[in-house]
């Protein structure tokens, strides 16, 4: 310890009475006034003894007082503004000794540095936030994220380096640094290859010894990849729990002490039959399995690749590098932990989406998109599209313009009875798609802004709702994805899952829900968008049914919607039988509707056997998604929204641009014009599109049916044009890319494009 903070500690402890000093610093109780010689107040006691003292040693400037101005005008203040020699201000948040500083009041530490960084003037005004109460500090950054949460006694150095301006308060880069060692050193447990340790020494795995080769009783090289990447899902997703407290023992620690017969029988036991399986039907579970929580949720199915191997095993010695790997890193939130080596759900998601658009970049155009990127874009069509349709309903019943909302934080000041017609009519039934969705990105920024958007119409009606519900809604009503690629839906969903477990606490634990039918797989533009002309039409089903006879199409995706929604809240065995059902009827609908189309190719002289067609992947918008696209008025059909970054460059297979042939942007060489085409076509009247694409859609020669496309259906939409310079959105890529921006309100004249300058 810093010889002076030991000082400042040992001159506050003289102030306090035996009782005191026991009850504070041996036994974590908050300081009161009651500890203390002299009464006082506890809050100035921290300041007086441990903050302005090394304030002083380090050269901090204390500015005057201020007062900033809140969203809806109420004034605003922080107990210190501090500048450094280097002419860097902050501010900081003092409390007394031991006080809880997450505290989810409004007067906790952390809530009121967070409160201040989301008003601009402060953003603009300051470089970092920090709660403290003396001997706990946590560093906000700009964006109101925890960067760092550090002890005084332990951690000083690096304390005094940020209060100088010696080191950077920036998340991104703490995330980026932390993400990289676990990606390169997760790839090569998988694959094979060099990584850098905890002491930065460099080791390597052979392919021989990587956990796909290792992969045992398995014949085909792809079933291995899929059996390993989905063995290290769960396994990740455990010692979250684990970190969480939600699983009390280290259950994988035991497994690791396991030979190899025992532990792939102890392991399929907890993925299947345990975590798969509530507590009362468990039969035969191991003693160590008995209080693991039941979650449900589709990551702990046998996989299709799993049944199709089930006598699969993993070489026990492998299985324990990957144990030993995970238990280096602490899975938790940033707020719990002052490790420089955690990782939360948000960064997991990051080495997913790297990992797997590493492998398939070259051939699916795929890149991963910053999260600056995902929130600006999630969060500029979210807020129109509510404002706008709170604006409708305000609209029918009966207010004047005047009283209509211009901005989102104008819609928590609506009346109680305005504000649950929101909350009813217009946030529960928003449906927001990203139809290229890689391992879920968008969706996930999408749900953070939705969430906070709840929350706050929670509060307001006093309703009750606990975060866990109202991330439940989230996720099961407003949420969808597609993606070609099988494993990015499976990391997507689990991200998603991880995303609720973040609000789990050890007492409340509940089941997940089960979005295998919100984000699905297939190829977005080989298929039909609308099914509407099938619905009145008599399908023979005498091939696909057990019993005879003729049924509407429209009737079969009124019955298979039904069994969805049902499905999204089963648990255990009904969740079982209703997914059977939904699975059964979805083949039959599926294969009669790729004859359907398949047909249609032949008729225009298009050649392909079809079951090289079915590997191409079609999917059927109106039928994999009923509940959005079974409105019988046709403007009514679609999602309210389309976010995403679909894949770039002139990459269709030919056998793929013939399943396009009536696409206006055919003959485009550029994928992301057919994916505009797409987005413009599953999208309803006035729904909102914000997507991030290359910018040969503004000016290539062979894009301009996607312009015409963007000005048929929007009477204004906006490009904003990046180049290269003097940063690249995409790191590790040297494309050039553009923002679209746009509500699709269908004008009787070709709209307007608006752009900025290509740089």
């Amino acid at each position: 310890m810093d010889t002076d903070v030991e000082k400042f500690i040992d001159n506050l402890k003289t102030n306090l009475n035996l009782d005191g000093r026991k009850r504070v610093f041996e036994d974590g109780e908050v300081l009161q006034s009651s500890h203390l010689i002299e009464k006082a107040d506890p809050e100035a006691v921290t300041k007086e003894f441990i903050i302005e003292p090394l304030a002083r040693k380090l050269n901090l400037e204390k500015l005057p007082e201020k007062h900033f101005q809140g969203i809806r005008g109420e004034q605003r203040k922080v107990d210190y503004r501090l500048r450094n020699n280097k002419k860097l201000s902050f501010l900081l948040e003092a409390k007394p000794v031991n006080t809880d500083l997450f505290d989810k009041s409004p007067d906790g530490g952390v809530n009121q540095i967070k409160g201040l960084f989301r008003l601009a003037e402060v953003k603009e005004g300051y470089e970092f936030g920090i709660a403290t109460d003396g001997i706990q500090w946590i560093f906000i950054d700009k964006s109101a994220r925890i960067a760092y949460h550090l002890s005084i006694t332990k951690d000083f150095s690096k304390i005094k380096e940020i209060l100088t301006g010696e080191k950077e308060v920036s998340v991104e880069k703490i995330e980026e640094e932390i993400s990289k060692k676990f990606y390169v050193w997760y790839n090569a447990l998988l694959h094979g290859g060099s990584y850098k340790d905890h002491n930065n020494k460099t080791k390597r795995i052979s392919a021989n010894d990587c956990l796909v080769k290792n992969i045992l009783f398995v014949d085909n090289s792809e079933d291995k990849e899929r059996i390993a990447q989905t063995i290290l899902d769960r396994l990740i997703f455990i010692k979250f729990l684990q970190s969480k407290g939600i699983i009390g023992q280290d259950i994988l620690e035991y497994l690791s002490e396991l030979d190899e017969n025992r532990l792939n029988d102890e392991l399929k036991q907890l993925f299947f039959t345990v975590l798969n399986t509530e507590k009362s039907k468990r039969i035969d579970v191991n003693i160590k399995f008995k209080e693991i929580p039941y979650l449900n949720g589709s990551l702990f199915l046998r996989t299709d690749i799993e049944i199709r191997n089930p006598d699969y095993k993993i070489k026990a010695r492998i299985l324990n590098e990957v144990i030993k790997f995970l238990d280096s890193f602490k899975f938790v939130h940033l707020e719990n932990s002052s490790k420089h080596q955690t990782l939360d759900p948000e960064i997991l998601g990051y080495i997913f989406e790297k990992a797997m658009t590493a492998g398939d970049r070259k051939g699916t155009g795929a890149y991963y998109t910053p999260k600056m990127i995902t929130q600006f874009i999630s969060q500029n069509t979210i807020y129109p599209r509510i404002i706008e349709e709170t604006n409708n309903l305000l609209k029918q019943k009966g207010s004047k313009e005047t009283k209509l909302v211009t901005t989102i934080d104008e819609l928590f000041e609506l009346k109680p009875n305005e504000l649950r017609e929101v909350l009813n009519n217009v946030l529960i039934k928003i449906k927001i798609c990203d139809d290229a969705c890689g391992s879920g990105a968008f969706l996930l920024a999408a749900a953070g802004i939705l969430l906070e958007i709840y929350e706050k119409i929670n509060q307001k009606l006093n309703l009750g709702l606990s975060e866990i519900e109202l991330r439940k809604i989230i996720l099961k009503n407003s949420l969808y994805g597609v993606d070609s690629n099988p494993n990015a839906i499976e990391i997507a969903k689990l991200r998603l899952w991880l995303w609720l477990v973040t609000a789990y606490e050890p007492n409340r634990v509940e089941p997940l829900p089960n979005i295998d039918y919100n984000l699905r797989v297939g190829n977005s533009l080989i298929g039909y968008a609308d099914v509407s002309k099938f619905k009145e039409q008599k399908l023979n089903l005498n091939d696909w049914l057990s019993e005879p006879g003729e049924e509407s199409l429209n009737l079969l995706l009124v019955r298979r919607s039904e069994l969805i929604r049902n499905y999204k809240d089963s648990t255990s065995d009904n969740a079982k039988e209703l997914r059977e059902k939904i699975e059964e009827s979805g083949k039959k609908i599926r294969q009669l509707l790729d004859l359907r189309f398949h047909q249609e190719l032949l008729g225009q002289k298009i050649r392909l056997e079809f079951n090289e067609f079915q590997k191409l992947k079609p999917f059927h918008w109106g039928f994999e998604f009923p509940e959005v696209f079974g409105s019988l008025e046709l403007e009514e059909n679609g999602f309210d929204l389309i976010i995403g970054n679909p894949p770039y460059g002139n990459i269709l297979k030919n056998a793929e641009k013939k399943m396009i042939i009536k696409f206006e942007t055919s003959n485009a060489s550029e994928i992301a014009a057919n994916f505009i085409e797409r987005c413009l076509e599953i999208t309803r009247k006035n729904g909102q599109i914000g997507l991030i694409v290359a910018n040969a859609i503004a000016i290539n020669a062979s894009t301009h049916k996607a312009r015409e496309l963007i000005r048929k259906k929007m009477s204004t939409s906006k490009m904003a044009l990046f180049g290269t310079r003097p940063a690249k959105i995409f790191a590790d890529a040297e494309i050039r890319v553009l923002i679209l921006f746009g509500s699709k309100d269908c004008p009787d004249k070709p709209g307007v494009i608006l752009t900025t300058e290509a740089i």
